[in-house]
């Protein structure tokens, strides 16, 4: 299966919750392919107040994913879901994303993407 990991995810494993720890599990790494968008980078590294150590950490844990840039398919689905949705442009931009590299969304924020019926959508707190 492929996958794209939301910003909240990454967030939530530097923070040690528990319920994203098998995202990560090597095994899971293993099986699976993780993609990571150009703007969940952004969004992790462009956190204020981050330390130099943090910063590197994140950035050297990012590393083992699969980068996308925002493409000229990318661009195109992100407009039209601006387009039929009222969706932020991150939020745009990871789905089409995903919607481009036929990939399922785990996030927290569900929501966010609620709209989007030809998106699947896991979210990793939905079995507490």
């Amino acid at each position: 299966m492929k996958y794209l990991y939301d910003t909240n995810v990454f967030i939530d494993y530097f923070s040690g919750e528990p319920q994203v720890d098998p995202l990560f599990d090597f095994d899971f790494l293993q099986e699976n392919t993780i993609i990571l968008s150009t703007i969940v980078k952004i969004e992790l590294l462009g956190y204020p107040n981050l330390s130099q150590q943090q910063f590197q950490e994140i950035k050297d844990s990012l590393a083992i994913f699969d980068l996308v840039f925002i493409n000229p398919s990318v661009e195109t689905q992100t407009i039209q879901l601006r387009q039929q949705h009222k969706i932020k442009l991150p939020d745009a931009i990871i789905a089409s994303t995903c919607l481009t590299e036929n990939a399922i969304l785990v996030t927290r924020n569900v929501n966010d993407f609620k709209n989007i019926s030809s998106l699947e959508v896991i979210n990793p707190f939905a079995n507490q």
